[in-house]
């Protein structure tokens, strides 16, 4: 597979790679901050929409920061990335919310968190937030269904809902996994 970087000619670029590093991403990322379900929706359903399901690249700022700081929102929209189908990337470092750029031509530039991961001193909610991004990735690459890129939207229960459902399906068969994401970042959702 080849995956290209290219924020300015991707009209140019996409024909000849399997998904590109654009701007999109940005998108997505509001969308969840702001639990803007049609906002989601709209911006993977674009037929402009060619990029990787991702956190960002080292020309950017970490997606730890578009979220604050906050570990368990940051964490739900790694896991939901692995799991809304096609390709995900993330920045070294994003499974442990690493906050700071990462400044890959500067000798000895490494983040502190990364540090931190080497010597066995993350925190326990970094820690937590590995082992369930890890988990999302596992169940991505074990299931069928949500190998491939196929997804169906479902209807929101309320028109204001923060609940992203959708049915994700195998390339072949009749194998259809439901997910089902809380978009909402500071409220707890019971049924």
């Amino acid at each position: 597979a080849i995956v290209g970087e290219d924020f300015n000619q991707q009209e140019k670029l996409g024909p000849f790679v399997d998904a590109i590093e654009g701007g999109w991403y940005h998108q997505l990322v509001d969308a969840v901050k702001t639990s803007n379900l049609d906002w989601l929706r709209q911006s993977l359903d674009s037929d402009y929409f060619r990029d990787t399901l991702r956190t960002g690249n080292h020309d950017e700022r970490r997606v730890e920061n578009d979220f604050g700081g906050y570990i368990m929102a940051t964490t739900r929209m790694i896991c939901l990335l692995n799991l809304m189908g096609g390709w995900t990337t993330t920045l070294f470092g994003d499974e442990y919310s690493e906050g700071k750029k990462f400044e890959f031509k500067r000798a000895g530039a490494v983040p502190m968190t990364l540090l931190q991961a080497r010597r066995f001193q993350l925190a326990p909610a970094n820690i937590d937030m590995a082992a369930w991004i890890a988990r999302s990735a596992k169940v991505k690459l074990e299931d069928p269904a949500l190998r491939t890129a196929r997804r169906a939207w479902l209807p929101p229960a309320a028109p204001e809902g923060s609940i992203l459902a959708m049915a994700r399906h195998a390339d072949e068969g009749t194998h259809t996994v439901l997910v089902f994401a809380n978009l909402h970042n500071r409220e707890d959702r019971t049924n």
